[in-house]
């Protein structure tokens, strides 16, 4: 046992630090890499996030980066590999760490980083949400990140010239998980991108967010024809993504209201709202959260 010790930290310090990331498949010319769900620590490293990359004529867009510089440069390289091509443009769905935390090796290689608007505007608000991770995982993980912006801010839907026709970047609702989040539609492939709009597997928290605008998010993505949907956590391609954040949302809300109906005031708002169908979900302790944001946001309407 201990040579075996020995061997693993003898290869950690020779090699450094890898997330050994795999990309899978979803359709041609689309493939992500799944995280783990759950909360970001010293064993994963961050590594609990869905990250994608779609072909394009030239090369290929990458959406999201990851928790951290390492993580960025070793998806990179392997979805560089896939398809033979590099990676020439990336976007960021919204602004929490383990979406944005790996810009910084994009930004190394002078590849154009496009984000909504009110990314800015959040890091001049809560610039701790952009470096929150050096504190979660190991400094062998961290290396080389620096909270780094994107270079391009969007105010309003683009499209993007892709391997198999376009795509529509576009903003779903004003606020949903954040207020900077956006979403990538692939019509041809009947696949939609969603960052944390959509999720299985883990109750995301939404505290810089909307319930009803997570909600108004979710519809508007259901207007849209599509086979597959990838959520910002889980491990999932088909619509599980979309039908587990619509029914989470929708029972929450409806749940908050019929207790605000009751006349329940904020300190007994956690245990008058039952979510337990939820429970098996990874980050369970963060739905208490969530239903006093809801609750805080409903109480004003």
């Amino acid at each position: 046992m201990k040579k075996l010790f020995f061997c693993l930290t003898f290869s950690v310090w020779l090699f450094g630090f890898s997330y050994d990331v795999k990309p899978l498949k979803v359709e041609n010319g689309v493939y992500c890499i799944f995280g783990e769900p759950g909360a970001p620590d010293t064993k994963n490293n961050g590594n609990i996030v869905n990250s994608c990359y779609i072909e394009l004529e030239d090369g290929i867009l990458a959406i999201d980066t990851g928790p951290t510089y390492i993580y960025a440069k070793e998806a990179a390289t392997a979805v560089e590999k896939e398809f033979g091509k590099k990676i020439t443009l990336v976007i960021n769905t919204h602004y929490h760490n383990d979406h944005l935390g790996g810009n910084a090796y994009y930004r190394e290689r002078k590849i154009k980083i496009i984000g909504d608007a009110k990314i800015k505007e959040a890091y001049e608000r809560i610039p701790e949400r952009f470096s929150s991770y050096e504190m979660a995982v190991s400094k062998e993980a961290w290396g080389k990140s620096v909270v780094t912006l994107p270079d391009e801010y969007i105010d309003k839907n683009i499209t993007i010239k892709a391997k198999q026709g376009e795509l529509t970047v576009f903003k779903p609702s004003k606020k949903a998980h954040t207020a900077a989040d956006i979403a990538i539609y692939y019509p041809s492939a009947k696949i939609v991108i969603a960052g944390d709009i959509a999720y299985s597997q883990m109750i995301v928290p939404i505290r810089d967010g909307s319930v009803k605008g997570s909600m108004e998010a979710l519809r508007e993505i259901g207007k849209l024809e599509f086979t597959h949907i990838i959520g910002g956590h889980g491990k999932t391609i088909g619509r599980e993504s979309y039908d587990f954040a619509l029914s989470y949302m929708t029972k929450l809300r409806n749940g908050v209201k019929s207790a605000l109906d009751k006349g329940v005031e904020l300190d007994g708002i956690t245990k008058a709202v039952d979510m337990s169908e939820f429970k098996n979900a990874a980050l369970w302790d963060e739905n208490p959260k969530n239903i006093i944001v809801a609750f805080q946001e409903m109480e004003m309407e």
